[in-house]
């Protein structure tokens, strides 16, 4: 039974991973899914989170930053939160989400021994990479650029979810390694949905936010996330967005971060302490 349950847990992975995921998951960094490769020996880690809204356009990536946010206060693996968003924030201009800002906030992460990182980025996207609408003229992060962001987290195990249309061109090497698990909302080629005013979150964020609610590991998360993307899409009869998904090798079967006991703690926004002015 188990592996019946593997194996259509790998099919439906590796059919979201077709394209250059696909590629990347059967190299040297990638973690074999028709295996069972035991538990991460990341699983013990303690993550500094970056939950930044690239796009100020729509509400929607508003509201994900913040619920997330909120979400991850709960879990006990979480070391330190930096939410950004694309409009301005009272008090704390370093919580504007431009280029240099993001930056910053990623030096600030500075994971040390069994410390890792998760950066989400949620906005608007194109074939050339995902718009910073705080920024003048509302210039694009290409793929190089998160690349060589990403290197503050070198050496450590990293979450990256770009949920963005055309997010597939983030799938590549240099963003993918064997010490990182890589979400996209959609393919290279492909828009994703929901980035408008009378939606709460993004097709891909909404989903991401139920599923990740019922706990497992960042595989059952995918393929959660893929069904409820699928199933949403075929409602509207549009094209597939295509969700991509990467496992490093030293990623097998990572547990998701765990909920604390409640304990009726006060919001993110009241409890995080405001992060040094650059």
């Amino acid at each position: 039974m188990m592996r019946s349950c593997l194996f259509i847990l790998c099919a439906l992975l590796l059919a979201a991973c077709a394209g250059p995921a696909a590629t990347l998951q059967k190299s040297e960094i990638g973690y074999s899914l028709d295996t069972d490769g035991g538990v991460s020996p990341h699983a013990a880690t303690r993550w500094n989170a970056l939950i930044v809204a690239t796009g100020n356009e729509a509400g929607v990536f508003g509201h994900f930053v913040s619920d997330f946010s909120k979400a991850l206060q709960q879990t006990s693996s979480l070391n330190k939160l930096t939410p950004m968003l694309a409009i301005p924030v009272d008090k704390f201009p370093q919580l504007l989400s431009t280029d240099s800002n993001i930056d910053k906030a990623m030096a600030r992460l500075a994971p040390r021994e069994g410390e890792g990182c998760l950066v989400y980025l949620t906005g608007h996207g194109s074939p050339a990479g995902i718009a910073l609408s705080a920024m003048p003229f509302k210039p694009t992060m290409p793929p190089g650029r998160l690349e060589k962001i990403l290197g503050r987290c070198a050496g450590h195990p990293t979450i990256v979810v770009v949920s963005a249309c055309y997010s597939g061109v983030f799938m590549k090497p240099g963003i993918a390694s064997k010490e990182r698990i890589v979400f996209t909302a959609a393919d290279a080629k492909h828009p994703s949905f929901g980035c408008s005013d009378d939606t709460h979150y993004t097709y891909f964020d909404g989903c991401f936010l139920d599923s990740w609610k019922k706990g497992g590991t960042w595989q059952s998360l995918a393929r959660e996330i893929n069904a409820c993307v699928s199933r949403k899409e075929a409602a509207l009869h549009a094209l597939p967005s295509s969700p991509q998904f990467f496992f490093g090798r030293e990623m097998s079967n990572l547990p998701l971060p765990a909920l604390k006991v409640p304990d009726g703690s006060s919001p993110i926004a009241a409890s995080q302490e405001p992060p040094p002015k650059p």
